[in-house]
């Protein structure tokens, strides 16, 4: 690539952190020389809170795009000079074009967009026309509070037409989503029928529906648990984006999350969650979501969490469980 580089070579590259594990560099520089483009493709390093300095490096150094990943796709698109109109519904870019030193943000992921809601959908508003989403999942155990076991799937007309459209025939049979169509009016069920679950559903569903302050009271409850998380000193694991059926915070040094998990447990009777994989025994994970977003639960939470942590040595000149109490 060094040897084709000149000082006509225009400039490209990927923005996101961390990114020195993309293979993008590489198959973008062996596109170019493959079609005789005079280009080279860079990996760009940039942190959320860079990305306003980066785009003005963009105009400075006249670099033509960049793709976008994360976790800049929101920054990056409130600092275009314009966006697409799948950009603007969404708020996010993850393609910048530099046209003449304007800035235009696109988004290709609205094109054919799968969305996870299982922990989100029924706690948080979920708009599937205003997020251009075109399959949406979901899941019985979380904010509808019902037996788990259950996934449900919105779809949209234009993935329907794909669906039913496409050339190559779907290899499976349970994962084909086509053979659902009108299964409430042809009263034919694909496999057998898990009726309880199915019973447990309806009623979680009437439940839901009866409720007019669902999700704000998901909203207030949230923000009362982290300004509570905060002001006891502890330390959010998210800076922004915050969901409103749980709040993740790091664990204080001195102590481990099976430490505070099991005394959770066991002297009060609370069952909060770790994480797992790179964030296993790093953080702590407080559901409020569904039938356990209500005060009086919440509040028990609170008080069983600060006795825990005091207990493990942790101080603070604030109450948890007060602070909570007051930014209801």
């Amino acid at each position: 690539m060094e040897a084709r580089i000149s000082g006509t070579t225009k400039l490209f590259g990927l923005i996101g952190s961390p990114v020195s594990h993309s293979a993008s560099p590489a198959m973008q520089n062996y596109g170019f020389q493959a079609c005789g483009v005079d280009g080279a493709y860079l990996a760009f390093d940039i942190k959320e809170e860079e990305v306003p300095e980066f785009v003005k490096s963009m105009r400075l150094l006249n670099i033509q795009g960049c793709n976008v990943t994360m976790p800049n796709k929101t920054a990056a698109a409130q600092n275009m000079d314009e966006l697409s109109p799948a950009a603007e519904l969404i708020g996010a870019v993850n393609t910048i074009v530099n046209r003449d030193g304007k800035l235009y943000g696109h988004i290709t992921d609205g094109e054919g967009f799968v969305a996870d809601s299982v922990s989100g959908m029924f706690g948080n508003e979920v708009n599937v026309d205003k997020a251009q989403i075109d399959i949406l999942c979901g899941g019985s155990q979380k904010a509808v509070s019902a037996p788990p076991g259950l996934t449900f799937v919105t779809i949209s007309d234009e993935a329907k037409k794909v669906m039913e459209n496409r050339k190559t025939p779907i290899a499976s049979f349970y994962c084909n989503l086509t053979i659902f169509k009108d299964y409430y009016k042809n009263l034919w069920f694909p496999y057998t029928m898990p009726i309880s679950d199915i019973y447990g559903l309806k009623a979680a569903m009437d439940n839901i529906a009866a409720d007019k302050d669902l999700i704000k009271r998901h909203a207030r409850i949230a923000n009362a648990t982290r300004k509570a998380i905060e002001a006891f000193g502890l330390k959010l694991h998210l800076e922004s984006g915050f969901s409103d059926t749980v709040t993740v915070f790091d664990v204080p040094e001195g102590m481990t999350a099976d430490d505070i998990l099991e005394r959770m447990r066991e002297k009060h009777g609370i069952m909060l969650a770790g994480s797992f994989g790179e964030l296993a025994g790093k953080v702590i994970r407080i559901g409020h979501m569904g039938a356990s977003a209500n005060v009086g639960d919440m509040l028990e939470v609170m008080s069983g969490l600060e006795e825990t942590l005091r207990y493990l040595g942790w101080k603070s000149e604030n109450s948890l469980l007060g602070v909570f109490h007051t930014e209801l």
